[in-house]
């Protein structure tokens, strides 16, 4: 049986959204930003917080078809004997 593993990153960003409107009263009364609207990502502008790694499992159409790799604490990259997964 062969494993795979997902790595996630987060973090933080700088951006820049657009969106263009027909009038200036159209516009005052969009509160976000809708689907019309251009995202525009600083790539010299994103930090990362943390990561973590998750196992692929093979269990098609389960919400946990990813199980958390616990043996480490993303935080503070120490390992908690606290954290650890028994699998019996």
């Amino acid at each position: 049986m062969s494993e795979e593993f997902k790595k996630f990153w987060q973090g933080n960003c700088s951006f820049q959204v657009t969106e263009t409107f027909p009038s200036l009263i159209a516009a005052s009364k969009q509160v976000l930003p809708s689907s019309a609207a251009h995202f525009v990502v600083d790539p010299k502008k994103v930090s990362f917080a943390f990561n973590t790694i998750k196992e692929v499992t093979n269990a098609a159409n389960t919400n946990d078809s990813l199980r958390e790799d616990l043996s480490r604490d993303s935080s503070k990259g120490e390992r908690k004997e606290s954290d650890l997964v028994k699998n019996d």
